[in-house]
């Protein structure tokens, strides 16, 4: 009677959780993660941890490591930030990570071109590894 007025039987609801697994189960493995603000305990400048402001990372390859940072100019103008803003990317760098920033007034003038130019960066880092068919 349920069946003749809409449900499903128990196989039919059983086949179609597997569908639905199936065919929305995306592998995300080799894809770019992004992660905001992380904390990064062991890395540290004159001794405390650093804090970037987006890491883009990949699973399946742990070599691939972005950090890009969005500089304002009222946080990072004075000289001590300035040298501090150099000594994370050189440890970063030292570290097996990329380093890529853009200043606050850079990305409120031009949101999108600073996207693309993130976007277009981040595909050839990618293609960069993958393998040749």
């Amino acid at each position: 009677m349920e069946i003749e007025r809409g449900k499903m039987a128990p196989e039919e609801r059983s086949y179609l959780s597997r569908l639905i697994f199936k065919y929305h189960y995306l592998p995300l493995g080799d894809s770019f993660h992004l992660t905001i603000q992380p904390r990064f305990p062991t890395i540290k400048i004159e001794g405390k941890s650093i804090r970037p402001d987006i890491y883009f990372w990949v699973p399946n390859r742990p070599h691939i490591n972005i950090v890009v940072e969005c500089d304002g100019f009222d946080y990072h103008s004075d000289k001590v930030r300035f040298t501090n803003d150099r000594q994370r990317d050189r440890t970063l760098t030292s570290m097996g990570y990329e380093v890529l920033r853009f200043s606050g007034s850079e990305i409120f003038r031009n949101p999108f071109g600073v996207s693309a130019e993130l976007g277009m960066h981040l595909s050839k880092r990618i293609e960069a590894e993958s393998p040749l068919y």
